[in-house]
């Protein structure tokens, strides 16, 4: 079982996710379901609180890479706040740098934070995200396509 936690917390119509150990995609669908949500209720904008992400997985960044796509659509910032610098690499590396804008802010608010327990996902769903996730990350960064053709190859041919 994965060690990823997400906490998220609403105040003054911004959303802050805070993400605890290596961000994969075993909490995607949670940071999915969350945003979307957020997106829906029309916040100013969402923040991811990277000080304790200990690394990222490329179904993560596929994921958060759609969840900006859709917030850029209505005009919805997505902040990356105090990612370390491996973390801004990996988004960096795979053309994200402007998807995002990053900022580091210690700030200690007194937020109200909500524990999410990363959900179980069916396999079909699990799947479904992987190569959304993928695809996407190819979508927005063609050079991405050497690196991820194979698993949405693989998840294509793939039976249910």
């Amino acid at each position: 079982m994965s060690q990823e936690t997400l906490a998220v917390a609403v105040q003054e119509n911004i959303a802050r996710i805070r993400v605890n150990g290596r961000a994969t995609f075993g909490c995607s669908e949670d940071l999915k379901k969350f945003c979307t949500l957020m997106l829906e209720r029309k916040v100013e904008k969402i923040v991811l609180e990277m000080q304790t992400c200990a690394g990222m997985d490329s179904t993560f960044m596929g994921i958060l890479t759609m969840v900006s796509l859709s917030a850029k659509k209505q005009n919805i910032p997505i902040e990356i706040n105090n990612a370390s610098e491996e973390n801004r690499q990996n988004l960096f590396s795979l053309g994200l740098k402007n998807m995002f804008s990053f900022t580091s802010n210690t700030e200690t608010t007194t937020l109200k934070w909500q524990e999410v327990e990363c959900s179980e996902v069916s396999q079909e769903k699990h799947s479904e995200n992987v190569l959304n996730a993928h695809q996407t990350l190819i979508d927005v960064h063609e050079p991405n396509r050497k690196e991820f053709q194979d698993i949405i190859t693989f998840l294509k041919e793939s039976p249910e």
